[in-house]
């Protein structure tokens, strides 16, 4: 068993969320959605997202596999509850990081050939990603 220990100094430091953070929403909310339908109290949400889902937004079902690795830059540690802010702070993030998370997932699952563009940094690449992102939150 895993025991932490805080400290009065560090209960003092906790900060609350005030809402939501937005990346790890979409994040969460993409692997129930590409998941077995096993869950009855989601099918119809399960049901509607994915015939009303934009085609702008859909590249994010090959990101984000139902079970398994998800790439750690769709959840950044700079959390926000601002939907623009965090898609901001996803696309700045470094063509390192993309490429090694990108190269991570693509060892358990077969990627789109665009996934190589994103894993480069190519603008356009991180562009459709800012755009599949807002989309899909919208």
């Amino acid at each position: 068993m895993l025991r932490i220990h805080f400290s009065a100094e560090d209960l003092g430091r906790i900060r609350l969320a005030t809402g939501p953070d937005p990346a790890w929403q979409a994040l969460l909310s993409l692997h129930v959605l590409s998941g077995p339908d096993i869950d009855v109290a989601l099918r119809r949400w399960r049901t509607h997202v994915r015939t009303s889902m934009d085609t702008a937004a859909r590249p994010l079902l090959h990101l984000v596999p139902p079970r398994g690795y998800s790439p750690d830059f769709l959840t950044p540690a700079e959390g926000t509850t601002d939907p623009e802010a965090a898609v901001d702070t996803i696309l700045s993030t470094s063509h390192v990081r993309l490429r090694t998370d990108v190269a991570t997932l693509g060892q358990q699952r077969c990627l789109p050939s665009w996934a190589a563009a994103l894993a480069s940094g190519l603008p356009a690449a991180i562009r459709g990603l800012g755009t599949a992102l807002s989309t899909y939150h919208r």
